[in-house]
This record gives C-alpha cells, structure tokens and sequence, in this order.
C-alpha cells in the first residue's frame, strides 16, 4: 500500500518501535494513518517533521483506532 500525507506525529510505542503518524484532514475525525518502520530502516524518518508531506509504502496489518501499516519505507523521489 502507498499512502501520501502531512506528518502528524513520530515517536515510538510501548514495545520501542518507530512510527510516523499521518494526520487526517478532517479534525473532528479520530482515525489517521500510523506507519511503523523496522530498527534497520530508520535513516529516513530521523530528518522528519511535524507538517512534512511524504509518501509511505508499507503492509496495512488493519485497524483499530489508527489504520496500521508495518514495514514501512520513506518513498524518496
């Protein structure tokens, strides 16, 4: 799946894994794009911040409160 938005977030969860947070235009919506991206492939988003537009390839693993995409790579053009 490929996917283009604005940086909302980038942080780690609970378990130390890296994520980029796409957010979602409408503001009263709760749902966005959460992109996780392995240990080894973090070069990428180190230079990311908030209000960045980028494209994101990842495997859409479902959703929950947040559409889930893992293994995840910055799409550089």
């Amino acid at each position: 799946m490929k996917v283009t938005g604005t940086v909302g977030s980038i942080g780690k969860d609970i378990l130390d894994d890296a994520y980029v947070t796409l957010t979602n235009d409408n503001e009263y919506s709760i749902i966005s794009v959460q992109c996780y991206f392995a240990k080894d492939n973090l070069d990428g988003i180190s230079t990311l911040k908030e209000g960045d537009v980028v494209t994101i390839t990842g495997t859409c693993e479902g959703s929950t409160l947040n559409v889930l995409l893992k293994g995840c790579n910055l799409v550089t053009e």
